[in-house]
């Protein structure tokens, strides 16, 4: 059985009596070649430890164990959770949200694959991000436009707090765009996957409220809250600093703080 195939993903979702729900986000990955590609970039040797959060039917999670043994899912489905449990009985399963699921249990390293719900996946991706060296790289796919902002650059509309809180943590690499006829159901949007390798983090985390503020006012001019700071221009506002300024301005205002 592969439920990579439409016509059999149909029949098993038919034989388990359930239909993908929207309010979960379930849209399952349907292509060979793409399932093949993401699982490619993501560099799977026999040895790696994976947590897929997410499988649903298990589709990706068949193509995994061709790969290594050492299986860890998350699925908040009872349906889809139950039936991952008595398909696969090597894989160590999880019935519970990945919001609230307790990472310290994993294998260290351990490296993530997963078609990330489109309504949790910022918040999910903030969470793996922080859990360096535990969990080493992030091979995700998350709609296009959240997967543009991860990645973007100064300068840009789409570069924001995300973008940074990100790039804080980890290094980013887009890696290709996926077309909504690869999933069952068609989402509405186009999907991208990329990969966040996860590093001690740049700076000091506290940071980010600072940054998340400046990107609030986006269209003010940055040295209205920070002041004048060396090295950045007067009429720079949020969307045209990079993470490094942003860190210098923090730095200025918080040992301004200090001896004031």
């Amino acid at each position: 059985m592969s439920l990579s195939h439409l016509g059999e993903l149909k029949r098993f979702l038919q034989s388990l009596g359930v239909h993908p729900k929207k309010s979960l986000s379930q849209n399952f990955l349907i292509n060979e070649v793409v399932i093949q590609q993401f699982l490619d970039a993501a560099n799977i040797s026999p040895d790696d430890h994976i947590l897929e959060i997410g499988p649903g039917p298990g589709g990706v999670t068949e193509q995994i164990l061709n790969k290594t043994e050492n299986l860890t899912t998350v699925e908040l489905d009872h349906v889809f959770a139950t039936s991952l449990q008595q398909r696969f009985t090597t894989v160590k399963t999880f019935e519970t949200n990945a919001l609230e699921f307790d990472y310290t249990h994993l294998h260290s390293p351990t490296k993530v694959i997963s078609s990330l719900p489109y309504g949790v996946a910022a918040d999910i991706i903030k969470k793996l991000v922080r859990l360096y060296p535990q969990i080493t790289t992030i091979t995700i796919i998350i709609q296009k436009e959240m997967a543009d902002t991860i990645c973007a650059n100064p300068n840009s509309k789409i570069y924001g707090p995300l973008t940074l809180e990100c790039q804080l943590f980890a290094d980013v690499k887009y890696l290709f765009t996926i077309p909504a006829n690869c999933f069952y159901p068609e989402p509405k949007i186009q999907s991208a996957a990329i990969q966040l390798t996860t590093k001690p983090a740049m700076y000091d985390e506290r940071i980010l409220p600072f940054i998340y503020e400046a990107f609030r006012h986006r269209r003010k001019m940055v040295r209205k809250f920070f002041g004048s700071i060396e090295g950045i221009p007067e009429n720079a506002r949020a969307e045209n600093l990079t993470l490094d300024q942003f860190a210098k301005a923090w730095l200025s205002k918080h040992n301004h703080k200090d001896k004031s």
